[in-house]
């Protein structure tokens, strides 16, 4: 099937949620427990860490989080330089399938090693433009992302190094051929569609014209799922790190709007809280660490079925009195938080399903 939306009746976001609530109805492999759901909430109101009810202001997106994990201090020439910056390490949020390689090579897991492969080029570069991604090659990323002899000879990491190469070249080719001469330039120029700025635009844009950015598969075979987890990724990151600083451009009317940004991450904390129920199937390639083929139906029915249920959790929290925080739970607030909890201990052990040769997360 080609990469393209269907006529914009519906807001991608819209497309997303409609898309993967039919495919909810149908998969074979991963099914939404109610129970499940509402021992979820209950957990989030007895939470004593208060980790959803501040994680929206005081837990540091994505981008900041992950330079603060790696220390490193960062200056940029521009506002344009660092959404640059933002945008390629969002659109190389990549490599899950390769997470434990990636700690025994590099102590690190597949997010940081992003992160500081990025921060390396951008403090090499000044600028990550469009010509400027278009002259990385693997040498470039084994020596900026801190891939050592000994991990270059290993099969896994040079997959992985050609993946980065191919996904960091392509968007600077696909930038060029859309006549943006960044990433900063199209992010500036879909806030200029509508008044005030619509994430609705940005995403969609991305979609259309980054193959990285077009994550969407096919299940059951000729009906289109849309998932747009690193679009979505960009759209939140720019609003909570320019809102208030540029709100001509980056203060989203619609930044409620977005899904769960999925990925490996959410299936398996929602796993852990028993809101998604894989088949014995599933569970068993999930659990012997098998590598799941990318935009297949074991991978689509995982993903979207996580969306799904997020979904129904929202649903969920406005049953809940108004007076109870609770009730204004966001997918941004739930995205986040699971993120965040994703990474605690006695969850970060649980599982992921491995999916080595998606360029989608």
């Amino acid at each position: 099937m080609s990469a393209t939306l269907p006529p914009q009746q519906n807001t991608i976001f819209e497309q997303v949620r409609e898309s993967c609530a039919r495919v909810s109805l149908v998969a074979t492999d991963c099914q939404i427990s109610q129970d499940g759901i509402e021992r979820f909430v209950k957990f989030l109101e007895d939470d004593q860490s208060g980790t959803w009810t501040n994680i929206a202001t005081t837990q540091p997106f994505i981008f900041g989080a992950n330079v603060a994990a790696n220390k490193v201090t960062l200056e940029f020439v521009s506002v344009d330089a660092e959404i640059n910056m933002l945008s390629v390490l969002d659109v190389l949020q990549i490599g899950c399938g390769y997470r434990k390689i990636l700690h025994h090579y590099c102590n690190l897991g597949a997010s940081d090693v992003m992160t500081r492969g990025i921060t390396s080029l951008h403090k090499e570069m000044s600028n990550l433009t469009a010509s400027a991604l278009n002259t990385i090659n693997a040498a470039a990323v084994a020596r900026h992302f801190g891939f050592s002899e000994e991990a270059m000879s290993n099969p896994l990491i040079r997959q992985l190094t050609e993946i980065i190469v191919s996904v960091l070249v392509g968007s600077g080719n696909a930038l060029l051929s859309a006549g943006y001469p960044d990433f900063s330039s199209m992010v500036r120029h879909c806030s200029t569609i509508h008044t005030p700025p619509l994430a609705n635009d940005l995403v969609s844009t991305l979609f259309e014209k980054i193959p990285a950015f077009k994550d969407m598969a096919e299940y059951p075979t000729g009906q289109p799922v849309y998932l747009m987890k690193k679009a979505q990724l960009l759209a939140g990151d720019l609003y909570r790190r320019f809102a208030k600083e540029l709100p001509d451009l980056f203060a989203y009317s619609d930044i409620t709007e977005l899904t769960v940004f999925v990925d490996n991450v959410l299936p398996a904390v929602l796993r852990h809280f028993g809101v998604i129920i894989p088949s014995s199937r599933l569970t068993s390639a999930i659990e012997g660490q098998v590598d799941i083929p990318a935009q297949g139906e074991l991978e689509v029915q995982l993903r979207a079925v996580a969306v799904r249920a997020c979904e129904l959790i929202i649903k969920h929290t406005r049953t809940l009195p108004e007076s109870n925080p609770l009730h204004h739970l966001t997918t941004l607030d739930l995205d986040w938080f699971l993120w965040v909890v994703g990474k605690r201990p006695g969850i970060r052990s649980v599982e992921r399903h491995v999916c080595q040769t998606t360029v989608y997360y």
